[in-house]
């Protein structure tokens, strides 16, 4: 589309609206350090929508209905997940306690839990972009078993 201006503009923009974001979440005490984590998805927000809807205006048609299903189907498998992970936690706390171990333990067992049901609920939601991240996790993965195996060997 040969425009660099746009995109260092919404990024511009976005600069500001995290100082302003992080800063009131911060000095307004309600969520401390929490607000800077919100910050940080609402600029990511901004920058989305606004880039989305100036490529969707340049260029005819997105395949709007077709991403809005991708965007809905991941959004359950997410819900979803964060179901399982915030259950696992809890039961998982009332368990082992709250020591650095069993949080340690907490994380070791959350992650890959929300991780399979994630992947599990878009591989039965049929999520087209699914097979497209799986392959590219896959290949530099394959590529590099396979050199550090002909290293071994040699």
């Amino acid at each position: 589309l040969d425009d660099a201006r746009t995109p260092m503009l919404v990024s511009l923009a976005s600069i500001a609206i995290n100082y302003a974001v992080a800063a009131s979440m911060t000095r307004s005490g309600l969520l401390g350090h929490a607000g800077l984590a919100l910050a940080t998805s609402v600029v990511a927000l901004f920058g989305f929508v606004t880039l989305f809807l100036v490529l969707r205006r340049r260029i005819d048609g997105i395949h709007e209905r077709r991403l809005a299903q991708s965007v809905i189907q991941i959004l359950l498998a997410s819900a979803l997940m964060g179901v399982t992970v915030t259950v696992l936690s809890r039961v998982l706390q009332h368990e082992l306690g709250t020591s650095r171990l069993a949080r340690l333990a907490d994380l070791a067992l959350s992650i890959p839990a929300g991780t399979a049901v994630f992947y599990a609920v878009c591989r039965l939601l049929k999520v087209a972009e699914l097979e497209m991240a799986v392959r590219s996790l896959a290949a530099p993965l394959a590529a590099r078993l396979a050199g550090s195996r002909v290293r071994i060997g040699s």
